[in-house]
């Protein structure tokens, strides 16, 4: 699949991180209450850090203040009325008017002009071609696109419309001169794993308790709507790709209303009948758990009316339901409004926009972002209250961080953005909670021995802990922070929350973070905020590898390598569109093997596997090939410029389908070897059981010499026992080796309900 899924950017790092605090602070009168004076003090303060901001136009877009006296002031960058995505700026205030932090991310290297060469219905045309969903020239979005390494493109950002409710949130970037693709990506913010208070498993008894957010006669409050998916046999036109179908929905209706005493009082049905999949009970929960996160955020900044996520209202929809049929392509089924509903197995988040506009497109009559709860064969997802304070923090991190989906470093690619958005997703609802464990109930769906989806008290790490999925690459940062917060004192650890979010409200504009990048973020608020919270978190991210880097380097013994948990069926490898570079897209992880005697050639073998996105449905996109490289003497190290990578290999080579690998010559006195698996395609794949062979100088006659193996250390992965074809590609669902045929909607919403059911496996 071509789309990063993530619930959840990428190249660049966090500018001013070099500075000390005392650089950084500048004192000056106490300033009045004025956003004017505000905005110039701020103004003032980053230009002081960061000299390139002279000259580049920043257009200040929030004012966040804090119970403390604090006051975050946020500028996104703007190049003729149009945004720079991903750039801006940011000045943390204190109460006296001093400077406690300025930073910027800016882009200098502008486009000459403003004028498209080619229209934005073309563009929409293109887009429409690389997502699930249909466009027209109002979805295309006239915006200043940053490449990665430097330099910036005029382009469109084209949002297409996909059906309420399907998990899908495209955006794709189009050049706004030559119409290339530059970057197409997925949105959406899945979820899996969470942890609750309380839930059916720990407190099995329903009991009528307090709501955070008061609502009116029905679940409704400024801040958050509750609403629940009745199929009342509605039938609604849709048109995608020129395919007209009619399609049997549900509608969006608010059941529950309060009785006498203005309380809201419902059975729970979570039995698998008929009667659950429509349950108000499912409505009732999910707007106590939301309205209670929502409380927890806001106290976490000391703002009493505080709106912390970007929606207001934030939709909720219970007991998501599909067309019946479309799994197995029956369109004519789908559209009869006498076959039940089928139930959605799973939960997301979608955002309103690609922080451009709207492009949830409703059929349903729903617009804006929204969290999305549907029902498994054995859980209903909304009666979680760790899936709802997942999900709700994904949308806080969509107002705040903004993380993306892949990051490129001097090793190559890493997913470290969205399994970053996961960690968060999953530290704030542990934390909400006081339990480290992620999701007892909702575990029950995925297996029925299954305790907990994730466990934050971990000791996962860097490189052991990286397969390239987001969910799997998450739990050496939660881990990390759980970990720092449960050394302090517990009068301290709700501080430590709450400077972890105020740092998530001082990133300057860019969702391209790496593990380091944001680790740094935090501890430079920390530092000033929690001197004790700041050294907790640092040890706790240098012993799980994350700091200085997460350097991704498996030292190869005597073992295939292969991820440590073997579900995940291989190391992703993501492709040129899903990263958004143009040529080689660089590989997540490398092999480091000691070279001894004196062999003649050196071969990396391993077991390729096609990504969902190979084969595009569509017929645009190359399928993953993977290109291996190598380097003698000292690791590979990779750089960008200008939106495309490049890397100091000695050599690269294709793969050699006769031995499933690829070899090289060996210089004369090289002792250590470093090879690492790119992808020269734009689909994404994956690969697994990585083996290092040396071929011995050949004798007097050349003669066919069997491999012998030095594998894989034991500390950072499994032996893999091989047979298994279910991948992961770019943070989505690692459970499919098939090519989806997406002719038209009913196609796609086939293959959505397909992915959440495959989903529930990895």
């Amino acid at each position: 699949m071509r789309f990063a899924r993530s619930r959840i950017g990428v190249g660049g790092r966090v500018l001013g991180g070099a500075l000390t605090l005392a650089a950084l602070v500048t004192t000056s009168a106490v300033f009045a209450d004025g956003g004017d004076a505000l905005e110039r003090h701020a103004r003032t303060s980053i230009g002081q850090v960061n000299q390139t901001t002279r000259g580049i136009a920043l257009v200040r877009t929030a004012t966040d203040r804090f119970g403390d006296g604090d006051t975050i002031v946020r500028f996104a960058q703007t190049h003729h009325g149009l945004p720079v995505i991903g750039r801006g700026a940011v000045a943390r205030i204190s109460k006296a008017g001093v400077t406690l932090r300025a930073d910027a991310k800016v882009e200098s290297d502008l486009p000459v002009t403003t004028l498209p060469t080619i229209m934005a219905d073309a563009a929409a045309r293109t887009a429409e071609r690389w997502s699930r969903g249909s466009a027209s020239a109002a979805d295309a979005h006239l915006v200043v696109w940053p490449l990665r390494g430097g330099g910036s493109r005029l382009a469109y950002a084209v949002l297409p419309k996909v059906p309420a409710g399907i998990p899908s949130a495209p955006r794709v970037i189009v050049d706004a001169e030559t119409g290339d693709v530059l970057e197409a990506r997925d949105l959406i913010r899945f979820a899996r794993a969470f942890t609750y208070p309380a839930n059916p498993t720990s407190t099995p008894t329903p009991d009528l308790l307090p709501i955070a957010l008061t609502p009116g006669a029905k679940l409704t409050s400024d801040f958050i709507d509750s609403n629940n998916c009745i199929d009342n046999k509605t039938v609604r036109p849709v048109n995608m790709y020129g395919f007209n179908a009619k399609v049997h929905v549900c509608d969006m209706l608010q059941t529950a209303t309060a009785n006498s005493t203005d309380d809201f009082v419902y059975p729970p049905v979570d039995d698998g009948s008929p009667a659950a999949r429509s349950d108000t009970f499912s409505e009732v929960s999910m707007y106590y758990h939301a309205s209670r996160a929502y409380d927890f955020f806001r106290k976490l900044s000391g703002v009493a009316d505080a709106q912390v996520v970007e929606d207001k209202p934030l939709r909720l929809v219970a007991n998501l339901q599909i067309p019946s049929g479309l799994q197995s392509g029956n369109f004519a089924q789908a559209a009869d409004p006498d076959r039940a509903l089928e139930p959605f197995s799973n939960a997301f988040f979608s955002p309103a926009s690609g922080g451009l506009g709207e492009i949830f497109a409703q059929i349903y009559g729903v617009t804006g972002g929204g969290l999305w709860f549907g029902q498994g064969p054995n859980r209903d997802y909304s009666y979680d209250g760790d899936v709802v304070y997942h999900e709700f923090t994904h949308a806080v991190v969509d107002k705040t961080l903004k993380l993306e989906a892949w990051h490129i470093d001097a090793r190559g690619v890493i997913d470290a953005p969205g399994a970053m958005n996961e960690g968060l997703a999953d530290y704030f609802s542990s934390a909400l909670a006081k339990d480290p464990n992620v999701g007892e109930y909702a575990s029950k769906d995925l297996a029925a021995g299954l305790d907990a989806i994730r466990k934050l008290d971990n000791q996962d790490k860097c490189p052991a802990n990286v397969s390239g999925e987001v969910h799997a690459d998450s739990t050496l940062f939660s881990g990390a922070l759980w970990e720092a917060r449960m050394s302090l004192a517990e009068d301290d650890r709700m501080k430590f929350d709450a400077a972890l979010y105020k740092s998530m409200r001082e990133n300057a504009g860019s969702g391209d973070l790496g593990y380091d990048d944001l680790g740094k973020l935090f501890l430079g608020t920390l530092a000033t905020d929690l001197p004790a919270g700041k050294t907790a978190l640092e040890t706790a991210l240098t012993n799980r590898g994350v700091l200085p880097s997460c350097e991704r380097i498996f030292e190869y013994t005597d073992h295939p390598i292969s991820p440590i948990d073997k579900s995940l069926g291989g190391f992703a490898a993501p492709g040129a569109q899903t990263v958004g570079l143009s040529g080689l897209a660089p590989g997540l992880i490398q092999v480091h093997a000691k070279i001894t005697g004196k062999p003649a050639k050196v071969t990396l073998q391993f077991d390729a596997f096609e990504g969902q996105g190979s084969a595009s449905p569509f017929g645009n996109a190359t399928p993953f090939t993977p290109v291996v490289l190598a380097k003698f003497g000292q690791a590979i190290t990779w750089s960008v410029k200008g939106g495309k990578a490049s890397h100091d290999a000695d050599a690269t080579a294709p793969v050699d389908s006769t031995i499933g690998g690829a070899s090289f010559d060996i210089p004369d006195g090289a002792t250590d070897v470093w090879l690492q698996v790119a992808n020269k395609g734009e689909s994404d794949g994956a690969y697994a059981r990585l083996t290092v062979a040396f071929v011995p100088q050949p004798a007097s006659a050349p003669a066919t010499t069997e491999p012998a193996t030095t594998s894989t250390t034991s500390t950072t992965t499994t032996t893999d026992d091989g047979g298994c074809g279910c991948v992961t590609v770019g943070g989505s669902s690692r459970s499919s080796r098939n090519s989806f045929g997406l002719a038209a909607l009913l196609g796609v919403m086939a293959t959505i309900a397909g992915l959440a059911r495959r989903r529930r496996a990895s």
